[in-house]
């Protein structure tokens, strides 16, 4: 069953790579501190925060309209219309194209963990941005959420990645803690494109699951 698998993973894979020749043009995220995150001061952390607030208006207009070459209309997910076909879109697009994208040279979780977002590592730069399209649509759908940095001395200590990065969260009455209920937007994104032929990625839309997550957790009834 295996070789089954890998076989419909080669198969669909293209031989050239549009995608990637398109990457040579897409602006860098100008973040204020490269990782690794966890070297990051809580005043670092903070700051990456504040700048990806301040831009975030920019990135996303450009990303949309970056997206149109790519036949993906991605203004429902931003303006309050219907975003599921806009998330299956973008997972069918990434399912047809980032196996030919991938770069072995820097798909790896460390290069992404220390990347500055610019030159030949440029394509994270692309998952940034999506991260920030999909938390978007949750957070324009539920005011309950927002973007944060994640300061969970638990995940800290368990080696998360998350850690002092940028997440989607919301408060969570239900921590012992009084820790934030939190997804990893960006490292979900990243994932994607780290292992673009996993059969079960390309089966199952997590975006999509995300973002349908968020929208059904009940609200706090106190």
């Amino acid at each position: 069953m295996k070789h089954w698998f890998d076989w419909l993973a080669r198969r669909r894979t293209p031989s050239r790579s549009r995608l990637r020749e398109r990457l040579h043009g897409y602006p860098p995220h100008d973040t204020p501190h490269a990782g690794p995150s966890f070297r990051w001061t809580d005043a670092q952390a903070r700051e990456n925060l504040s700048h990806l607030l301040a831009v975030r208006a920019q990135r996303l207009a450009h990303l949309v309209t970056w997206l149109d070459a790519e036949g993906i209309d991605a203004r429902p997910l931003l303006d309050g219309g219907e975003w599921k076909p806009v998330l299956e879109a973008l997972h069918r697009w990434a399912n047809d194209t980032w196996p030919a994208a991938h770069d072995p040279r820097i798909g790896s979780h460390g290069v992404w963990d220390r990347t500055s977002y610019r030159g030949d590592e440029v394509v994270y730069a692309l998952t940034f941005d999506l991260a920030l399209l999909i938390g978007e649509a949750v957070i324009r759908r539920d005011p309950r959420y927002r973007w944060d940095v994640n300061f969970d001395e638990v995940d800290g200590r368990d080696g998360m990645a998350s850690y002092r990065r940028v997440v989607l969260c919301t408060d969570d009455p239900d921590s012992p803690r009084g820790a934030p209920w939190t997804e990893d937007v960006e490292g979900l994104v990243v994932h994607r494109y780290l292992h673009p032929t996993w059969v079960s990625d390309r089966l199952l839309n997590g975006w999509a699951q995300l973002v349908q997550e968020c929208l059904a957790r009940a609200p706090d009834p106190r």
